[in-house]
């Protein structure tokens, strides 16, 4: 009796752990699918930093009427902007205000014809190979359970179709 007393309470103790952690699973899952809109969106505060007059490249480099350009950077709070040497900076440029605080965020931009047309947003710095388009699941895939948002490998992408 009491054998069949302990493996009850065993089984509905192992039971109620199992629920209990599908449930934490099932939020976290729900968390990482509410980050997306969230890193998407900071792809598009940098779109609009540099394409509403926040940041006017033309002060700091000759933009080019034709031809594709990629400038990536890194900034801090989507104010203090520095922009890496590549295709259009020969060497790294601080583009408004002057970087003095440790960066909390990558960027890079697409310049097609003249026109800012894509921006991506990470953690960490991004190459030229991570600069495409990205769906909602793939941005999905790149995350982890469990990790921190200033944390997560996604990378947040926009583009002007979008609008």
């Amino acid at each position: 009796m009491q054998r069949t007393i302990r493996l009850t309470a065993m089984v509905v103790l192992i039971t109620l752990l199992l629920l209990f952690g599908g449930f934490v699973l099932l939020l976290q899952n729900k968390q990482m699918k509410d980050n997306i809109p969230s890193i998407n969106t900071c792809a598009r505060f940098h779109y609009q930093n540099f394409t509403n007059g926040f940041i006017d490249l033309g002060k700091y480099t000759d933009i080019p009427p034709e031809g594709d350009y990629i400038i990536t950077g890194e900034c801090h709070n989507f104010t203090i902007y520095t922009a890496y040497a590549g295709d259009l900076f020969e060497q790294d440029t601080d583009l408004f205000d002057h970087a003095t605080k440790k960066p909390n965020g990558y960027w890079a931009i697409r310049i097609h014809d003249g026109v800012i047309t894509e921006a991506w947003s990470a953690n960490y710095p991004l190459e030229e190979s991570q600069l495409r388009p990205y769906s909602e699941e793939e941005q999905y895939q790149q995350m982890r359970l469990f990790e921190k948002f200033s944390e997560s490998r996604a990378i947040g992408y926009y583009t002007i179709s979008a609008e």
